[in-house]
């Protein structure tokens, strides 16, 4: 079939150069040289007028995918629907139980398996899927013989490496990886009424706290409109620098990570 020249047609190809498109014979003979799994992991929600709602999942799978391409590793597609229950009082925010999560982790963890896989790292592109997985991923590592799990938070890591692009909501920082991801999906023209800077980042530090904190209920609880800090930093030009230097940096301390284990488990048999 040969589509019509004069449609601008568009594919995105999330799920390219994964198990998602693969054939059984392709899926055989990837498994032949891997045992490690990139599993990409996000969250439909809420992120201001300017941004898509699949934001957080975009950032898990177009870093999770140049991660598992430096690692040779099988990039395993999963659910963009992550745990975000705080976000539902915005149209459009979908959650899963935090239940559903766990079990529909593990299951697919267990699969892997089932296929040789003994290492899955995880490229998360929401914190609130950081409780639920690391109850799977105990799970996992108690059940599952030589399984070892690596998380690397995507927005900690572009905030670590490019200290400009603040951790706020919403803004240049996740603006920034839906570009890495698709700039068509960026609207910043309609990037309107931002909540109050100071007010965000005291709500935010409020249920991110490491001594006292709150459990968050609703996000209006951070930002009544749903979105707030600056913009500035976020632009098309920078994505290279920030795709590459982010993947290398995931890859490199999850090898360094799973490296170890390997020795410390070899040590102690």
């Amino acid at each position: 079939m040969i589509l019509p020249k004069e449609r601008n047609w568009r594919c995105i190809m999330a799920w390219g150069n994964s198990l998602f498109e693969m054939t059984t014979d392709e899926a055989k003979q990837k498994l032949a040289q891997t045992r490690m799994a990139v599993i990409p992991t996000g969250s439909i929600e809420q992120h201001g007028p300017h941004l898509p709602l699949g934001t957080d999942a975009m950032a898990g799978i177009v870093f999770g995918r140049r991660v598992a391409e430096k690692l040779n590793a099988l990039f395993v597609p999963f659910s963009v629907i992550g745990v975000t229950p705080y976000h539902m009082s915005w149209p459009g925010t979908l959650t899963l139980k935090q239940s559903t999560y766990i079990n529909m982790f593990i299951d697919v963890c267990e699969s892997l398996y089932r296929h040789g896989i003994r290492e899955v790292l995880v490229t998360n592109g929401h914190e609130g899927n950081i409780p639920p997985l690391r109850v799977a991923a105990d799970e996992v590592q108690q059940k599952l013989d030589g399984v070892r799990i690596v998380f690397a938070n995507t927005w900690v890591v572009v905030n670590k490496l490019f200290p400009d692009l603040e951790q706020t909501h919403a803004a240049a920082m996740e603006t920034m990886e839906v570009l890495c991801y698709d700039p068509s999906l960026v609207h910043l023209e309609r990037a309107t009424d931002p909540s109050e800077l100071e007010a965000g980042r005291t709500g935010h530090q409020w249920s991110r706290g490491n001594d006292i904190f709150v459990m968050m209920k609703d996000f209006k609880e951070v930002a009544l409109t749903g979105w707030y800090g600056s913009l500035e930093g976020a632009t098309v030009d920078r994505v290279p620098e920030v795709l590459e230097k982010v993947s290398d940096y995931i890859a490199i301390q999850a090898m360094a990570m799973f490296k170890n284990l390997r020795e410390v488990e070899n040590a102690g048999r």
